[in-house]
C-alpha cells in the first residue's frame, strides 16, 4: 500500500514539476472585445489588470499583456526513453493596445505563437540551406 501511495506522489510531482506560466496570458478574443476608437485605456486596466510593458513613442502609450506556458512533455521523465521521446512545448500571447494622448485606444495588435523541442536524436539530417522566396 505505501509503495503504491509513494508511486502516485512521484508521479503527481512530476506532473506538477512539468509546467509552468509567466506573465499574463490573454485569450484572442479578451484582447479582440476592446473597440478601438471607444475604449479608454481605463476599461483595459480594469479589465486585464497591470500591464506587463508600457511603452511611450511619438505621443503614443503602448500597453501590452505577455503570458507564457511551457509544458515538459511527460516522456521527458521516464528513464532511457526521455533521452529520446522527451522535450517541452510552449505557447506564448502578447496583446498590444496604443492609446492616443486623450486615453483612447487607437489600435490593437493580438500575437500568439508556440513551438516544441525534442530530445534525442532527429530523424533526417538537418539542412542549413538558405530559405528561398516562393512566389
Amino acid at each position: 500500500m505505501k509503495l503504491k501511495t509513494y508511486g502516485l506522489l512521484t508521479i503527481a510531482a512530476f506532473v506538477i514539476a512539468g509546467c509552468a506560466a509567466s506573465g499574463v496570458q490573454v485569450s484572442q478574443d479578451a484582447a479582440l472585445q476592446f473597440k478601438e476608437g471607444q475604449t479608454t485605456e481605463n476599461e483595459i486596466l480594469a479589465k486585464l489588470g497591470k500591464p506587463t510593458t508600457v511603452m511611450f513613442s511619438g505621443g503614443i502609450k503602448t500597453i501590452a499583456y505577455s503570458g507564457m506556458q511551457y509544458q515538459v512533455k511527460g516522456a521527458t521523465f521516464i528513464p532511457i526513453v526521455g533521452a529520446f521521446a522527451g522535450g517541452a512545448d510552449y505557447t506564448m500571447s502578447t496583446a498590444m493596445y496604443q492609446i492616443a494622448s486623450n486615453g483612447v485606444l487607437q489600435k490593437v495588435t493580438y500575437t500568439k505563437s508556440g513551438s516544441g523541442s525534442r530530445m534525442g536524436t532527429t530523424p533526417n539530417e538537418v539542412n542549413a540551406a538558405e530559405p528561398t522566396a516562393v512566389k
